[in-house]
C-alpha cells in the first residue's frame, strides 16, 4: 500500500518500524537462553513505541505489560534502565490521555533518574492537562531554566529550547488569563419576565 498523504506516510513508517521491531522481538525470543532478558524487554518497549505511534494501542500495552514483567523479575528496581522505560510508560499514558496513570510513571523515572529536563517538561504537561495549572507551569519553567544553563551550540538544541520557551509563555499567558477572568452574575429581573 503506497503513502499518500503526509500524516499517512508517518503511520507507514512506524508501521514499518513496528515490523521491524516485531521481528527483533521474535529472534530476541528463539534466541532465548543466548539472549539476556534486557535485550528483550528493550525490543518490546521499543515495539510498543513504534505501535503506538502506528495506532496500533492494545498491543503496544500489551509489549509494555511483557516488557514490565520482565523487568520486574530481572532488573534492579532503581536502575536507570527502569527510570528510563518508567519515563516511556509515561510518554504513552500521556499520549493516551492517562494523566494519573502518567503522573504516577513520571514521579517514579524522577525518582530513579533525578530531575532530568525533558522528564520535568513532560511531567509538567501532564499536570496541566490534569487541571493542576500552577504546579504544572512551574515544572514547564523549571526545565526551561534548566535547559538554559544546558544549551549547547548545537542548533538541535537551541530549536528544542526555543520552542519550550514559547510554549511556556503560551501556557503563562492563558494562565493569566484565565485567572483574571470575571463571571458575573446577575438575577433574572422582573422585566425579564
Amino acid at each position: 500500500r503506497r503513502c499518500v498523504q503526509e500524516t499517512d506516510m508517518i503511520t507507514c513508517e512506524f508501521n514499518k518500524a513496528s515490523e521491524y521491531f516485531t521481528e527483533s522481538v521474535k529472534v530476541a525470543r528463539q534466541k532465548g537462553e543466548d539472549i539476556q532478558e534486557s535485550t528483550l524487554a528493550k525490543a518490546l518497549e521499543l515495539l510498543a513505541i513504534a505501535n503506538a505511534k502506528a495506532g496500533k494501542f492494545q498491543e503496544a500495552e500489551d509489549n509494555l505489560k511483557e516488557a514490565t514483567k520482565i523487568l520486574e523479575e530481572i532488573a534492579d528496581p532503581q536502575s536507570a534502565f527502569i527510570g528510563r522505560f518508567c519515563e516511556t510508560q509515561a510518554d504513552y499514558f500521556f499520549f493516551l490521555g492517562r494523566y494519573t496513570e502518567a503522573k504516577k510513571n513520571y514521579q517514579k523515572a524522577q525518582k530513579i533518574l533525578g530531575q532530568v529536563p525533558k522528564i520535568v517538561y513532560n511531567s509538567g504537561f501532564n499536570e496541566i492537562q490534569m487541571g493542576m495549572f500552577e504546579e504544572g507551569l512551574a515544572k514547564v519553567g523549571q526545565a526551561i531554566n534548566t535547559m538554559k544553563l544546558q544549551i549547547s551550540d548545537n542548533s538541535l538544541d537551541q530549536a528544542e529550547f526555543s520552542l519550550a520557551r514559547c510554549f511556556h509563555g503560551v501556557l503563562t499567558r492563558s494562565l493569566e488569563n484565565q485567572s483574571n477572568t470575571c463571571l458575573l452574575y446577575t438575577s433574572p429581573s422582573p422585566r425579564d419576565s
